[in-house]
């Protein structure tokens, strides 16, 4: 003859031993999670070091006339290096031609595009990038110069600034790699070339149904267990 109170507390600790099973399986998870995505932090904080470094030698020069459709690569390089040799000479005199390293068009050939595509400018050293940048007001328009900056840095920049503009301080917003955050808490990050808006009120409610719903299982699954192990009484 079985015992109620005995049923009874053997059900409890065996919903307590699955209640614990699943949160050691997802302590696990998020642990492996957690090195994953560690591992790949630190690898995108190699990256974007190692990008920051390499743009420390670069800038864009904008408004600097093409070549016509078909000129030689050769002539075009030669006209361009020219063109930007005056357009910095003329933001120092003294500027040496033998620390220009390269420069090249940055996006592709449309041929009835009335606006010339932006020069991309390697320099030998990151001092002189500084210089220029310093005196970018003194260009004669419509040739402007700015810093070379990554599409996903002018993403997160240009949402800063929005938020800016919205009311809140600029000290609450923060931008970390190729993600942007406010007050502290996740609200964008840049993936696959598009900024991409983190809700985490939804992610919160989502985690919380697929809790409940593992719940409504596990109370199933003991209530089965317990239709067909549970020996009742017998009648005397």
């Amino acid at each position: 003859m079985g015992d109620p109170f005995l049923s009874k507390l053997l059900i409890a600790l065996l919903l307590v031993m699955m209640v614990m099973l699943i949160y050691i399986k997802q302590i696990a998870i998020v642990t492996s999670l957690r090195d994953i995505l560690s591992g790949i932090h630190q690898d995108l904080a190699v990256i974007i070091e190692s990008n920051k470094e390499k743009n420390r030698f670069q800038l864009v020069l904008k408004g600097i006339k093409e070549c016509k459709h078909g000129t030689d690569w050769r002539e075009r390089e030669k006209i361009e290096m020219e063109a930007v040799t005056s357009d910095l000479r003329t933001l120092d005199h003294s500027f040496d031609t033998s620390s220009l390293i390269e420069c090249r068009r940055l996006g592709e050939y449309i041929k009835d595009n009335k606006r010339p595509r932006p020069l991309l400018v390697r320099l030998l050293r990151p001092i002189d990038v500084n210089n220029f940048l310093s005196k970018q007001h003194s260009l004669v328009l419509p040739v402007t110069i700015q810093p070379y900056m990554t599409k996903a840095e002018r993403l997160l920049l240009k949402e800063k600034k929005a938020l800016k503009q919205s009311g809140i301080s600029g000290h609450d917003i923060k931008i970390q790699g190729f993600s942007l955050f406010v007050k502290g808490k996740l609200r964008a990050r840049v993936t696959n070339s598009a900024l991409v808006y983190v809700n985490t009120d939804s992610k919160a409610r989502a985690y919380g149904w697929v809790f409940i719903r593992k719940m409504r299982s596990l109370c199933r699954c003991l209530s089965r267990w317990r239709r067909n192990n549970v020996v009742h009484p017998s009648p005397h």
